[in-house]
Parts: C-alpha cells; structure tokens; sequence
C-alpha cells in the first residue's frame, strides 16, 4: 500500500453504529478523495491487510481484531450496495487496502482580547489588550500562563488498486478533529458511507 501522510491518519475515532467505538465525533472532519476515477478495472475486490506501522494505528481504540472486523464489514456493506462483490485474491480485478489510527493531542488555546504591543504584553493587561502568555500570580509577579484543549484526532485511508499492476487506482481520506470532552460516538456504517461516496459504482458484468 502506498505511503500515507502521518499528519493524515486522523478522524473520526469510529464506533460502531454495530457497536464497536472508534472515535467520538463532535468537531471538525472532512472527507478528501486523493486520486479520483471515474471507474475502477472491474467489479470483484479482495482485502488487503494493512499492518500497524505508527502508534497512532497501533491504538487499542482501532487496533483491535474486533475494531478490525467490524470496520471492514461496514465498509463491504457498503462496497454491495454500489456493485461490488468480495472474492478470493486470485480471482479479484482490484485489492483495496484500508488504515486507521487514532490520538490525543493537545492544542493552545489562544484568545484575541486586542491589539497590544510586545513591551505592554509582557505585562499581562493593558487598555490595548491581555498578553497571550503572561498572568500575574497571587504576589503579583509575571509568570507564564498556559491553556490548552485537548483533541482527539483520527483518520481512515481506503485505497483501491489495481491487482495486475499494483497500482493505485483510487484514494480517500477521512480526517479530523473532535474535543476530548464533547465526542460523541459515530456509527462505522456512517464513516464507511461517508469515505465511500465518491468510489464509482462497479462496472456492469458483460
């Protein structure tokens, strides 16, 4: 499989709408086809399997053999209903391929209380503006104020290619972003739909 970003295997940190948590969601996430076609080879696939190679693939929250089955099952449901049919590798016109990985991180926060130069930041408070990293603390003394919000990030790659060639015939990502403390659990059916949506349909059998 074709090497992925590492600042792209982020996500959606999948849970099952059959039940097997993946990520909570309530943030930003966007889905990028990375190489489009308007129709793949033919209609027969075969999996692929992809080992964890980062640590963010390596989490327990996607890592699993149970996480695993039920990724691929939502993601062949929705390979049947455009056209697709799951075979044996030999006999299959195109391989696809998937990752997942999944990590916490967290962001400083930054609030713009107003226009305030270096010399008047270092203070903390002026009637131009609040320094971004310096408060006061119960002495009164300068010290270095930190804030962040803690994210979750996850991401799921599918490529299809090209069983004769080993070429990479289409790709896309699903990645993004959701607080900690406000993710809410997503169904894998809707993740497999959503990263999907833009795979042609299988081509008609002759």
């Amino acid at each position: 499989m074709a090497g992925i970003r590492p600042s792209a295997l982020f996500v959606l940190m999948l849970a099952a709408g059959m039940s097997a948590p993946l990520l909570a969601h309530e943030g930003h996430d966007q889905v990028t086809v990375e190489k489009s076609a308007v129709a793949l080879p033919g209609s027969r696939y075969a999996w692929v399997t992809s080992p964890a190679t980062t640590a963010a693939e390596q989490d327990e929250r996607v890592s699993t053999p149970q996480f695993r089955e039920k990724m691929q099952a939502a993601l062949d449901a929705e390979l049947k209903a455009k056209g697709y049919q799951l075979v044996g590798a030999s006999e299959a016109d195109v391989l696809i391929a998937y990752r997942a990985g999944v990590r916490d991180v967290q962001q400083p926060v930054v609030h713009d209380y107003g226009s305030a130069d270096t010399r008047q930041a270092s203070l903390e408070c002026t009637s131009d503006g609040c320094s971004q990293l310096v408060t006061r603390n119960g002495n009164g003394e300068p010290v270095l104020k930190v804030k962040s919000s803690d994210e979750i990030q996850a991401g799921l790659m599918v490529e299809v290619i090209d069983r004769t060639s080993l070429r990479v015939v289409w790709r896309a990502m699903d990645e993004g972003t959701a607080k900690a403390n406000r993710a809410s659990r997503v169904s894998l059916d809707r993740v497999a739909r959503e990263i999907l949506v833009e795979l042609p349909r299988a081509p008609a059998t002759p």
